[in-house]
């Protein structure tokens, strides 16, 4: 069966906060990114049958700026994630979802793109996933055993290339 996964980073948070980490709000332009990214994803139909976030308050803002008509479930290994964390969180998803969206962090979002499709295209700057980018990758088989699958790379779309 055919599976979608769609790995979105964090749109840009405020650095200048004084707060832990993990409290980290994001900044104006990070709100305006998430938004903008949300309405990309209803307009292409990139909508998930589930939403896995990390609990940092910046992920769950964007998730929630999206604002997509999916189940949210929070899951504490995406924080600080390394990319057998990610493979462990996707394992856990049932078959009978076919879309999954994961909202986190770079270096694991990154490091997961890379496995499933290690051609993907880095940007000038030579990352793959800036704040608030959204990667479409199919795969092949089930959830569980994604360490031993390449995907294929659906898309790849940017805030900065939504239209208003």
């Amino acid at each position: 069966m055919n599976k979608e996964l769609f790995i979105m980073r964090h749109a840009k948070s405020a650095w200048d906060q004084n707060v832990e980490d993990k409290q980290r709000p994001l900044k104006k332009r990070g709100v305006n990114a998430a938004r903008r990214i949300g309405d990309g994803l209803k307009r292409l139909g990139w909508i998930p049958d589930k939403i896995l976030v990390s609990p940092a308050k910046r992920a769950l803002q964007t998730c929630e700026l999206i604002d997509l008509d999916a189940p949210v479930e929070e899951d504490e290994r995406i924080y600080a994630a390394s990319l057998d964390d990610l493979f462990a969180v996707l394992a856990d998803v049932p078959e009978t979802i076919n879309k999954v969206m994961l909202i986190g962090h770079n270096p694991a979002l990154e490091d997961l793109l890379l496995h499933l499709t290690p051609n993907a295209e880095r940007q000038k700057n030579g990352k793959l996933l800036t704040t608030a980018n959204v990667a479409r990758i199919g795969v092949q088989g089930k959830w569980h055993n994604l360490q031993q699958t390449k995907g294929q790379l659906l898309g790849l779309i940017r805030p900065k290339e939504m239209d208003d």
